[in-house]
């Protein structure tokens, strides 16, 4: 374990800073993500060839392809694929869109609260998103003069025909969020380490606690002060498994004032202590 989880950043260099393409081949270890690692960017990882295991935020995916995996910036992950693979990754930040474009926050699968953000076309529907896929490739290497708009077009493309696919497969998957759940997930993962109350939560979406607690009841199945509490779980899992963190250090990191209060907290919301939690699944690994 180390004493933070890496954050990867966009290459620093200015034509890349806000976008970047990788290609990872079938016998070559270049894209070695099998240590746990977050982003400080956007993620589409189209899996070409192979198979293997996906963990996001401790929830294993099976990877069998062709799949299209999408991450939000922040969310812990490591991949673990079977010799010979191949596949691609999209990095971007919501800054390579038009301040205006709202393009993002649309998806679905870029939700923090959602658990499943996969996506499994079938052949035909993988050959027409990876057709744009290769015009964002040969933008990207011959750099021509229109390349970002070019690029960002085809992009926008692969969202919106993944979104649109993602809705089909959600009717047995994943039922898709209202604008407001959606924006109170936002706010909690904005605000969740501020240990924000339900009614500033509440009063920044210009609704009632109960109304929003109805809402959550009826969408995600939790009340909306569960979810907040499942944010901060979550956050506090990340450490205890992927960090070397005390749990001291782990409940002042996460803006708890006593530690011992936090003890109290992890152990009613999962079940075991902290330091019991991280025993078992350090030795599960």
């Amino acid at each position: 374990m180390t004493n933070t989880i890496p954050l990867h950043h966009i290459s620093s260099a200015r034509e890349k800073s806000f976008f970047d393409f990788l290609e990872w081949h079938k016998k070559e270890n270049e894209y070695d993500a099998s240590a746990p690692h977050r982003h400080q960017y956007y993620e589409i990882v189209f899996f070409d060839e192979g198979e293997g295991l996906h963990e996001i935020d401790f929830v294993p995916h099976q990877v069998k392809a062709p799949a299209i995996h999408f991450l939000p910036v922040g969310k812990v992950h490591k991949v673990d694929m079977n010799l010979p693979y191949a596949g691609f990754s999209l990095l971007f930040s919501a800054a390579f869109f038009p301040q205006e474009s709202q393009i993002l926050g649309q998806m679905p699968f870029f939700q923090h609260q959602n658990p499943y953000p996969i996506l499994s076309p079938n052949q035909q529907e993988y050959a027409q998103i990876k057709a744009w896929l290769m015009e964002i490739k040969a933008a990207w290497q011959s750099n021509p003069a229109d390349k970002w708009d070019w690029i960002r077009t085809h992009l926008s493309l692969i969202l919106l025909q993944s979104k649109r696919l993602y809705q089909y497969q959600g009717a047995q998957i994943h039922s898709h969020k209202s604008e407001i759940i959606q924006q109170f997930s936002d706010l909690i993962e904005k605000h969740h380490l501020e240990h924000w109350l339900l009614k500033q939560y509440a009063d920044n979406l210009f609704i009632s606690e109960p109304y929003l607690n109805v809402l959550c009841k009826k969408e995600c199945s939790m009340s909306a002060s569960q979810l907040i509490q499942e944010r901060l779980v979550q956050a506090a899992k990340r450490k205890l498994v992927y960090t070397s963190d005390t749990v001291k250090e782990i409940a002042f990191s996460l803006n708890f004032n006593d530690p011992s209060y936090f003890i109290r907290f992890f152990k009613k919301q999962v079940g075991s202590s902290p330091n019991v939690y991280r025993e078992q699944m350090l030795k599960d690994m």
